[in-house]
């Protein structure tokens, strides 16, 4: 989501995309030709393959600032491996407003995908003083939408923007695609609705992965494309078995009295490869906290949390983390992660936080280690999970004033991409709470 007000909640018409895959080496300047979006499937029109673009592919140097963390408290059981500002060559549209991620098993590389349909690949690796090295990054296009049509910068950033992913035990790609501002449209064929693409496994280097061209789909639910424009499938994640857990950003249910209330999710009841209709997925509600207002007018008043992302936590039975955010006036941000369960979904229990933080004007800890983060990764390491955390700059929009890179002036509100590494042990956190198992045991649910 790109921070923009919002339109009134529009109904959209339901649509599956696919298409074969689309075959290495296609030349950027071809035109898409594809199937158009539809709810029948036509084995002929299965047979033809998407031309084109794979798409504009490059390699750039992206520097990696370490933001220096001496001084900076974390909670118990969390541990700050490191904090990196991310910067390009000012010139070079491709890098920015990153809004999902995805980290190798061994901490080994990167993919990630942008609201304005680029991903990105790129090794990770740290310096000898264990800060983040600088990424030499290969970077494309997905140009290519389910109804065989090359989609702009512009239309993927108001129709048709990834904005989540997650990858199945086979090395294929889901990736949640957001409808904004335009996703009206009086003819059945121009409207667009949110929703989750299947990309081929592979390398991106070879036409494939991410990449490549969409294939066919399996239904999602039916009210996943009900979510407000600019207000979609912002979190998405795979757990054991390929079930696949959906997050809306802030699909609310407000029950009487409550300023909050809980966004929907979505899990899977069956792998991804056996689902066969809309009805073979499990509605819930997650519960969206709500906080004192801390801008500097001091109105005071309430807020709340929205969703930016999830991760499958690679620690406890079909675990994951959430990642929340929250921006208020005078360049004030707050940033939540919370672990939960499907077990603890279901039966309402509140959400475990292991860290949230608030900076800006106003505050004791000015703008440093939090931005606009939409991207949540998670590893496997001794004794828990590391967490990574990556944010959208929203360079491209219109409205937004990017922050200058080594600039001790820059404007106020401005975002940044950021990369962040935090190491969760949950042994350390048990400890602090009084050791042994009632430590880690889950909280009362709230009224």
């Amino acid at each position: 989501m790109r921070g923009k007000p919002l339109l009134p909640m529009l109904a959209i018409v339901f649509a599956w995309s696919w298409a074969l895959a689309l075959p290495a080496g296609a030349q950027t300047d071809v035109e898409c030709i594809g199937v158009n979006d539809s709810t029948t499937l036509d084995a002929k029109l299965l047979k033809q393959k998407l031309k084109g673009p794979v798409g504009n592919a490059k390699q750039i140097a992206v520097a990696a600032t370490a933001i220096p963390a001496t001084g900076i408290e974390m909670p118990p059981g969390i541990a700050l491996k490191y904090a990196a500002r991310l910067t390009a060559d000012a010139d070079d549209g491709h890098f920015c407003c990153w809004s999902a991620l995805w980290i190798a098993p061994d901490g080994s590389e990167l993919k990630a995908v942008s609201d304005n349909g680029k991903w990105m690949v790129a090794p990770l690796t740290q310096k000898p003083d264990g800060t983040l090295d600088d990424l030499r990054a290969t970077i494309g296009d997905m140009r290519c939408d389910g109804q065989g049509k090359l989609v702009s910068d512009k239309e993927r950033r108001e129709q048709d923007a990834p904005e989540s992913m997650g990858r199945l035990a086979d090395g294929s790609w889901l990736v949640g695609f957001e409808c904004g501002e335009k996703c009206d449209g009086e003819e059945r064929a121009s409207r667009r609705a949110h929703r989750i693409r299947l990309y081929p496994a592979g390398k991106e280097a070879e036409g494939q992965g991410l990449a490549g061209a969409p294939l066919v789909p399996k239904p999602v639910p039916v009210d996943l494309q009900f979510q407000p424009p600019d207000r979609g499938p912002e979190g998405l994640t795979v757990l054991d078995g390929d079930r696949v857990v959906v997050f809306s950003e802030n699909y609310y249910y407000r029950p009487p009295n409550s300023q909050c209330g809980a966004t929907k999710a979505w899990v899977s009841r069956k792998a991804w490869g056996e689902i066969e209709r809309p009805t073979e997925w499990e509605d819930m509600r997650y519960p969206l906290q709500r906080f004192a207002s801390q801008a500097a007018d001091g109105k005071g008043g309430e807020t709340c949390y929205e969703i930016a992302g999830i991760a499958r936590l690679p620690i406890g039975t079909d675990a994951f983390v959430i990642l929340e955010r929250r921006f208020e006036r005078d360049d004030v941000m707050h940033v939540r992660l919370a672990l939960t369960n499907l077990a603890e979904l279901r039966a309402g229990i509140e959400p475990k936080t292991i860290f949230s933080r608030s900076e800006g004007k106003g505050l004791p800890q000015p703008r440093l280690l939090l931005d606009n983060f939409e991207g949540i990764a998670t590893a496997p390491i001794p004794g828990g999970a590391a967490i990574w955390l990556l944010s959208d700059d929203n360079a491209d929009a219109d409205w937004q004033k990017p922050c200058a890179a080594g600039s001790a002036a820059e404007p106020v509100g401005c975002q940044r991409t950021l990369l962040l590494r935090l190491d969760y042990l949950p042994d350390a956190d048990a400890r602090r709470q009084g050791g042994g198992a009632d430590a880690l045991a889950p909280q009362p649910s709230r009224d």
